[in-house]
């Protein structure tokens, strides 16, 4: 089996669970400039990892991975915008809505997603999913509104330093 590093595999997890309507491009690496035509967009970025020593002379990596669903904030301000379906609620309802009844998140949400089908390698996502909205201001002057959720994944990796 050949290696994947892990934001490739979100990455790639995430462009084969959504379909083209939901979202019109997938980054690996936040590009700065997103043209209007590929929102919504997701973006995988790296944010960092750990590694230390494991069980029977393998490394113990934890990396930190960041899931950005952006949107043009831009689409908020047209006239004809639904005062209660605006990007922020459109991307609550990517990442986090629940099924009326039960409370459970729907199967096709971001965090049920990430936590009940991704994996790497055997391994899922960590125990838990952080999730922060807010506006960002882009280099050519667009501004979008976007959801960012940072999970954990945890893996081992053979020590080839030793013979």
């Amino acid at each position: 089996m050949a290696y994947k590093q892990p934001a490739t595999a979100l990455l790639d997890f995430l462009r084969e669970s959504y379909p083209t309507d939901t979202f019109k491009e997938f980054y690996e690496g936040d590009p700065g400039l997103i043209p209007l035509f590929n929102m919504p967009c997701i973006v995988v970025e790296k944010l960092g990892d750990q590694m230390g020593n494991g069980p029977s002379g393998m490394k113990k990596v934890t990396e930190r991975l960041r899931v950005k669903v952006v949107f043009n904030k831009k689409d908020d301000f047209k006239a004809d915008a639904d005062p209660t379906d605006l990007t922020e609620k459109r991307i609550r309802d990517i990442v986090e809505a629940r099924d009326p009844e039960t409370g459970a998140y729907l199967p096709n949400t971001l965090k049920r997603a990430l936590m009940d089908r991704f994996e790497l390698n055997g391994q899922g996502i960590d125990q838990g999913i952080e999730f922060d909205l807010g506006i960002d201001s882009r280099p050519d002057g667009s501004m979008t509104q976007e959801g960012h959720l940072i999970v954990s994944i945890t893996y081992l990796v053979d020590n080839a330093f030793h013979s």
